[in-house]
């Protein structure tokens, strides 16, 4: 629910198994049924905008996997905000996941925080290790 982002890191491969709640993501779907272009819906204004999250009253969607994930040993689970998927790169993130769960966690807090980006959003990463 929400932005957050929940994946899985295995065999050195980063997967997203939930997908984003906000209205680019509507926005896509539309493109891709003919109403719009893929253009429009990253550039909106209101892209970003959540549709689904917890705190709304009534949640419209809430991300669930077809199939259970068989968790493997050396799995590693990372639930991220926004403000750690928009400043880390993918292969960042995997470096990061290579590590120990704790060492994951602080790899991530210190590329943050020497990309100094402006206008950084608050960031929250868990790491679970298998």
């Amino acid at each position: 629910v929400g932005d957050s982002r929940v994946c899985l890191f295995r065999d050195g491969v980063l997967v997203q198994l939930n997908r984003e709640h906000i209205y680019r993501r509507e926005l896509e779907l539309r493109a891709v049924n003919g109403e719009g272009t893929l253009e429009e819906a990253a550039s909106h204004p209101r892209a970003s905008g959540l549709t689904s999250y917890l705190g709304m009253g009534q949640i419209r969607g809430v991300d669930q996997p077809d199939q259970p994930v068989r968790v493997q040993p050396g799995d590693r689970f990372l639930l991220m905000s926004d403000g750690v998927y928009n400043a880390l790169s993918a292969s960042e993130l995997g470096s990061a996941l290579e590590l120990s769960a704790p060492e994951a966690a602080a790899a991530m807090d210190a590329a943050i925080k020497a990309h100094d980006w402006p206008g950084q959003d608050n960031y929250t990463a868990v790491v679970i290790q298998c």
